[in-house]
């Protein structure tokens, strides 16, 4: 009798555990749901994020911001608060100051940047203030220096042309060579005939010796990456404007001698 007490005391312990032990395993298993599910959430959150933009003033040319803004704004984030200054502004000087921004127009963003969903983007952008704020500033021209108080990077582009020679290709292409390339933004363009006036001056002060030709004036050597190439394409002139004489780098494209007169054509194969 006392042997079938114990037995069934033993046993109700034993169901004790057991349940105990599973009621610890679903417990266990419903935090750790729980814990992802809330890890999920917060991942997908959008970022908290506020942006003040400071504008470039009488730089119509200069890197537009709006672009890096919308930029942005794609991203999994919730704009809070969004102001803009100019850069002569009070607020804008002070920022300038504050945040020790050299060029302009310029992005300042403050918030979650640092939150998962949005770290890889932000990364690829701008400096840190001590505060945190993500200083966003014009890597390559046009921009406004402030502190040499003037625009850096605006070029002029002359293309000299021969109008007796119809087979030749038109040097307009150039510009958009120079912008997808280089990243060199035209401000102002001129189309010279070889045969005028003008465009006698270029060939003969240049000693040009082949048409198309263009010529760069301006704030040229504000871009690295096209002065680094352009010894293999052209000259550097001691005025400083940059001539092109590459023409027979450019492939599958006609032009004109102007030592023999006559007209180059691509080599084909039969």
């Amino acid at each position: 009798m006392e042997l079938s007490k114990n037995q069934t005391y033993g046993g109700y312990v034993l169901l004790f555990l057991i349940l105990a032990t599973g009621s610890l395993i679903a417990f266990n298993m419903l935090m750790t749901l729980s814990s992802r599910d809330s890890n999920a959430k917060e991942l997908a959150r959008s970022a908290e994020i506020e942006i003040t933009s400071i504008a470039a003033v009488g730089c119509d040319s200069c890197v537009d911001i709006n672009a890096i803004i919308d930029a942005v704004k794609k991203q999994p984030v919730q704009v809070n608060k969004e102001e803009q200054f100019t850069m002569d502004s009070e607020e804008g000087k002070k920022l300038v100051e504050t945040y020790q921004i050299t060029r302009a127009p310029a992005l300042l963003i403050k918030g979650e940047i640092e939150k998962e969903n949005v770290r890889e983007f932000f990364g690829t952008y701008g400096r840190k203030s001590e505060d945190g704020t993500l200083i966003i500033e014009p890597k390559q021209p046009i921009y406004f220096d402030l502190a040499e108080n003037k625009i850096v990077g605006e070029i002029s582009l002359t293309t000299i042309s021969d109008s007796e020679c119809s087979e030749c290709y038109d040097p307009a292409i150039h510009q958009s060579i120079l912008k997808n390339n280089f990243g060199v933004t035209i401000t102002k363009t001129e189309a010279l005939d070889a045969n005028s006036g003008q465009g006698k001056t270029y060939v003969q002060r240049y000693a040009i010796k082949e048409l198309p030709a263009f010529l760069l004036s301006g704030d040229v050597t504000s871009y690295d990456a096209l002065v680094k190439v352009w010894e293999q394409v052209g000259t550097i002139e001691q005025d400083g404007t940059f001539v092109f004489r590459g023409n027979e780098k450019l492939s599958g494209l006609v032009y004109k001698d102007l030592s023999t007169g006559k007209i180059v054509k691509p080599e084909t194969t039969e």
